[in-house]
């Protein structure tokens, strides 16, 4: 099989139609004219492409950008590729999360490589993007999982207030989460919520459904109501 590499724009000039690509500590020579699909591409860019050895030189052929190299390359070569972007990643931020979800979205990558990237990908991200890649659809998690995700949402808040309801509001109406996963999720986030969230998630979008409590645990939850509007 034809290798493919995945490498980073050293520097391109698009006036002279060449530059460098560099992948694995090496430096490829790219001219325009082995740029796959008029693509366009600048210094920083993450690119696909395979390899030649043209009048001495290393040199990049097939090159592609990220997401339309999968198209080209063979599928036993995606999961290596997706990895070796992973790895190059320091954080999940917005202008990769959006890769990320590119990736999730596209059909021509093998779907057991684009599993496990997500599945690192998430492991990777902090708890804000790992809201998102649950609630954007680009992930299923199991019910240990989802435990452990909800308990670590909720550390990181000192308390619920309206800024954070919505998530948590979004959160009970998801059929992403297990049911009783979730009820134990709103019991702890009532806890923390103040006085007009506690309201909101008994009384006004009922996220907990008290009628189908126990006397004791309504007598707690009110007690609690309570203690916090005090």
């Amino acid at each position: 099989l034809e290798e493919y590499l995945l490498g980073t724009v050293k520097w391109f000039d698009t006036l002279k139609g060449y530059g460098f690509i560099s992948a694995d500590n090496t430096d490829y020579f790219i001219h325009v004219s082995n740029l796959l699909s008029k693509i366009k591409i600048s210094e920083g860019d993450t690119v696909i492409f395979s390899t030649k050895v043209h009048k001495g030189k290393l040199s990049a052929v097939n090159c592609q950008s990220l997401i339309n190299g999968f198209d080209n390359c063979p599928s036993e070569s995606h999961s290596k590729l997706l990895q070796k972007y992973l790895l190059g990643l320091n954080n999940i931020n917005n202008l990769n999360y959006n890769i990320i979800e590119s990736i999730s979205q596209s059909d021509k990558i093998n779907k057991a490589a684009k599993s496990t990237f997500l599945q690192s990908a998430f492991e990777k991200a902090n708890v804000e993007y790992q809201y998102k890649m649950l609630f954007d659809g680009l992930i299923s998690l199991s019910e240990e999982s989802q435990i452990d995700f909800l308990k670590r949402f909720l550390l990181r808040l000192n308390y619920i207030g309206n800024s954070e309801y919505n998530k948590i509001k979004f959160i009970s109406q998801s059929d992403k989460i297990n049911k009783e996963v979730k009820s134990t999720f709103l019991k702890s986030a009532f806890e923390k919520a103040d006085a007009e969230c506690q309201y909101k998630i008994l009384f006004e979008d009922c996220l907990l459904d008290i009628e189908k409590e126990t006397p004791e645990s309504q007598i707690d939850f009110l007690q609690q109501l309570i203690t916090v509007r005090v």
